[in-house]
């Protein structure tokens, strides 16, 4: 039997290009000086900005797979820039093609990338499973409340989504969890609610710490980079990114301590749940991933510290964050298990599987479209008509955008929600000529303001896996969304602002 017609999708996919072609007919003329925009083609700014609200359209109603939105996004922008390279700020039609295909796989991409082959060798390699329980172990003999064990797995899974996907990092938790409150009839259903609830708020809170935790901080990060606004790189992140999920995390746990109330726990619980799934000892696997986790990271911190105190040698060795990234991928994939016959401990045909293609092409569209915005003159023409909304102190900027970002974030992808926000908060901070360092804050908070969008299980994977348990109410999860994100987004203003200096 067929299925039911998708009208959104089919709206989506006639809207798009439409908006598209309605944009780029319209000549886009600055509201203080009454002169066109881009007197050397007055079409162009208009086509970049509806090339942006094509992407969005189509990311929304989901008519191609994100990724390839994405690489539609470069066919777009190389027939636009082919059609009058000068409009763009490129002196050939060459030059700006080459511009366009090489953000797909710019440094942040090579970033990404390791990224994700960290967090498959993780979860690939067992050692992200016996991490769980070597911290959940250590905390049921500490204390017999079974708060504590739960929140030792929300612990574990805040702390590993600083390095895997918050997808990943849920599902590794999440089965150990809901093997606890079955077999656990000290924990009644309120307690099972708040356990799994704020198990993938931890996800989400624990993807904020480092700038490969989730998409939309390297997201944020690209955008600065390609704006020439400022660096953020791997240890730049660090210095913020860690105190705030280090605060969100505390804020969530007390609140959770405050509604889960108190329960005993028997030990023997896990002890049984754990027998029937031995680890046994510690495998090769799980070794080389330990060593090629270190020395990325290692390399990652080591680089950071290098350009803090000016050890030019090391800035020379390893010019980018994308050197550790790439480090990562020979380490990991390079070092055999056998002779006879030869054979890698790790296979390169699995791990390619652990990235996220559709994330890195959806990334990569989403700066080539920001790239066209400003090139071509739409991205300050959108701030001037932006500014009566959002005003022009930093303040009334980062926050309005913060929030429109969390809004949106509420109801499509995270990585889409972010790479919309980003270029309107910077054409927002350019227009109202603020100083580098408070467009950057402002773009960083706008990005990091989706991860907090949790208030529905639609919003997020992790949300999604713990109301699939059937064990959580939609209306429950919103109301502690709210609350938890009412006092961790203001500390986020603080913390950045303070970081920043303006």
């Amino acid at each position: 039997m067929a299925g039911k017609t998708d009208y959104t999708k089919i709206l989506g996919f006639i809207l798009g290009p439409l908006v598209f072609i309605a944009l780029a007919s319209t000549q886009l003329v600055d509201p203080t000086t009454g002169q066109l925009v881009n007197k050397e083609a007055p079409w162009a700014p208009g086509a970049s900005l509806g090339l942006m609200l094509w992407t969005i359209i189509w990311w929304v109603t989901g008519v191609l797979p994100y990724g390839v939105t994405g690489l539609m996004v470069a066919i777009v922008a190389c027939a636009l820039i082919g059609l009058n390279p000068k409009a763009f700020g490129y002196t050939s039609a060459s030059s700006g093609v080459s511009a366009v295909l090489q953000t797909y796989f710019s440094e942040t991409i090579w970033v990404f990338f390791g990224g994700f082959l960290l967090g498959w060798g993780m979860e690939y390699s067992g050692f992200a499973k016996r991490l769980t329980r070597k911290i959940v172990g250590g905390f049921t003999k500490i204390s017999k409340d079974a708060f504590w064990t739960v929140f030792a797995m929300w612990f574990v899974t805040w702390f590993i989504s600083w390095w895997m996907s918050n997808t990943a990092a849920t599902a590794v938790v999440y089965p150990l969890l809901i093997g606890l409150i079955v077999a656990s009839p000290w924990i009644n259903e309120k307690q099972a609610e708040i356990s799994l609830i704020f198990l993938a708020f931890a996800a989400s809170f624990g993807g904020v710490a480092t700038i490969i935790g989730t998409p939309p901080n390297l997201i944020a990060a690209g955008f600065v980079e390609s704006q020439k606004i400022g660096h953020v790189g791997f240890m730049d992140w660090l210095t913020w990114g860690v105190p705030l999920a280090v605060i969100s995390f505390a804020v969530m746990a007390v609140i959770g301590k405050i509604v889960f109330g108190k329960s005993t726990l028997d030990p023997k619980v896990l002890e049984e749940q754990w027998k029937r799934e031995p680890l046994g000892k510690m495998t090769l696997e799980e070794k080389w991933f330990l060593v090629v986790f270190v020395t990325t990271v290692f390399l990652w911190i080591f680089k950071g510290v290098a350009d803090i105190v000016g050890w030019s040698i090391v800035s020379q060795l390893i010019p980018s964050d994308a050197i550790p990234a790439l480090v990562c991928a020979v380490l990991l994939f390079g070092a055999p298990k056998s002779l006879k016959p030869y054979k890698h401990i790790f296979s390169f045909k699995e791990g390619i599987k652990g990235v996220e293609w559709d994330t890195l092409f959806l990334f990569a569209g989403g700066l080539v479209f920001g790239s066209l915005l400003f090139k071509s003159g739409a991205g300050l023409w959108l701030g001037k008509q932006l500014t009566p909304l959002f005003g022009t102190g930093v303040t009334g900027i980062a926050l309005g955008s913060s929030v429109t970002g969390w809004v949106i974030a509420q109801f499509t992808s995270h990585t889409a929600a972010s790479n919309a926000i980003c270029p309107i908060v910077i054409a927002l901070g350019q227009a109202a000529k603020l100083p580098n360092s408070a467009i950057a804050a402002s773009t960083i908070a706008a990005a990091i303001a989706t991860s907090f969008a949790i208030m529905f299980p639609f919003s997020t994977p992790p949300n999604a896996i713990v109301y699939g348990s059937g064990k959580v109410r939609m209306s429950r999860m919103a109301l502690y969304s709210v609350i938890v994100s009412a006092v961790v987004m203001p500390i986020m203003f603080v913390l950045l602002r303070m970081f920043f200096g303006f």
